[in-house]
């Protein structure tokens, strides 16, 4: 158990959990233990009598069978180099915009009268790391790559054959939010800037080595750039409370999960990335 544990820690925290509640949710209705009822997203009975754990329970109710593995595999890639890479590790900021972005995904699929949004989510994971790293290799069935850019529009292909409209328009809303959040919010990192009275470098994520204006260098976690719009894409702190995966003092990082890297800035060197993973077919949403 101990070694599972530390496994499980090496996750980031925001992916982890999501990895987790997907376990949890399909598991146990694929074995036929819960019935899927109990899980799916009803309005009547998530206001009218107060059920309130299906509104997380609709997002992470996976299919059954093959297609379940292939899934929380593209969850769990998508979602770590987001975390990782996008974010640099600042996962308090990454669950806010999940969790804004979710409430916005839920909206466009009032009209649609969706019961499981597990699969928009996947869609709205796997398109945004595409435009982050789009030139990464994506291999399908083992038989032809792809650009990284390219993949959730097969994603959406897999949907329409699998599902019809009906699955597409759902995957779309996921599509639609993601690119959302891309426009408004292409470089994360924009979110911190260096601390008053400095210049030069700034890391994507995480501490960085600044020219202080008196002379020397100082290693420093970067203060919130809070300016305009970007003090509402800032994580508030009870979600930094919740979260609670990373911890920022004098320059040094300090993670229950993973080991500190600095990443490369988007776009950068992103030619010599390749997915290394074969996908397997897609399937309808919240069949089993």
């Amino acid at each position: 158990m101990d070694d599972i544990r530390t496994e499980l820690r090496k996750i980031p925290p925001v992916t982890r959990f999501m990895v987790l509640s997907s376990t949890a949710v399909s598991l146990p209705v694929m074995m036929h233990i819960l019935s899927g009822y109990k899980v799916v997203y009803t309005p009547g009975l998530v206001f009218g009598q107060a059920q309130i754990w299906r509104i997380w329970t609709s997002w992470f109710l996976g299919p059954s069978g093959l297609p379940f593995i292939f899934d929380m595999l593209m969850l769990y890639r998508a979602s770590t180099e987001l975390e990782e890479v996008l974010y640099g590790g600042h996962s308090a900021d990454y669950a806010w915009h999940l969790l804004v972005s979710g409430a916005a995904i839920m909206g466009l699929n009032v009209p649609l009268r969706t019961l499981i949004f597990f699969r928009p989510l996947l869609h709205f994971l796997v398109y945004r790391a595409a435009r982050s790293n789009p030139e990464a290799q994506v291999s399908l069935f083992g038989l032809i790559s792809i650009k990284n850019i390219y993949f959730p529009f097969v994603m959406l292909g897999m949907d329409l054959i699998n599902g019809g409209p009906p699955a597409l328009i759902q995957s779309l809303t996921g599509v639609i939010a993601s690119h959302a959040w891309f426009m408004l919010l292409p470089d994360p990192g924009q979110l911190r800037s260096a601390p008053s009275g400095s210049s030069g470098v700034r890391s994507y994520g995480g501490s960085s080595t600044y020219t202080l204006s008196g002379g020397g260098r100082s290693t420093l976690a970067p203060r919130i750039n809070t300016s305009g719009w970007r003090k509402y894409a800032v994580a508030p702190g009870w979600v930094r409370w919740l979260v609670g995966g990373m911890h920022e003092q004098g320059g040094s990082e300090t993670r229950s999960w993973g080991t500190a890297v600095v990443p490369p800035r988007a776009g950068a060197n992103q030619d010599n990335k390749s997915g290394g993973y074969n996908w397997g077919s897609g399937h309808r949403l919240g069949s089993e």
